[in-house]
């Protein structure tokens, strides 16, 4: 069962849903994703120069949405949540726990 303590909020800056922590972090590792430091991720580099974005699209096909926490349920009691948020400000491919 998939408690809140289990699970972190996606926002890749248009749509925010929610994924268990185990199940995501062991996809972008899978997917080759670096963590850098404590709170980064690093997507790893695409081939795709006409989709910035393929890494995130390959990690969102891997992981689905745990029940309740699809984007269209996006809801305020998510803001408590940890969150692994999209930082375009900090380069490309870069997101950062919180």
């Amino acid at each position: 069962m998939t408690t809140t303590a289990n699970i972190v909020i996606v926002n890749d800056g248009q749509y925010r849903w929610g994924a268990d922590r185990q199940a995501l972090e062991a996809a972008m590792e899978r997917l080759g994703w670096a963590k850098d430091g404590r709170r980064r991720w690093i997507e790893p580099e695409g081939d795709d120069e006409d989709d910035p974005m393929a890494a995130y699209t390959a990690l969102c096909q891997e992981v689905q949405p745990a029940p309740g926490y699809e984007p269209e349920n996006n809801s305020e009691e998510w803001d408590d949540l940890d969150t692994l948020t999209f930082r375009e400000d900090l380069g490309q491919g870069v997101w950062v726990a919180s």
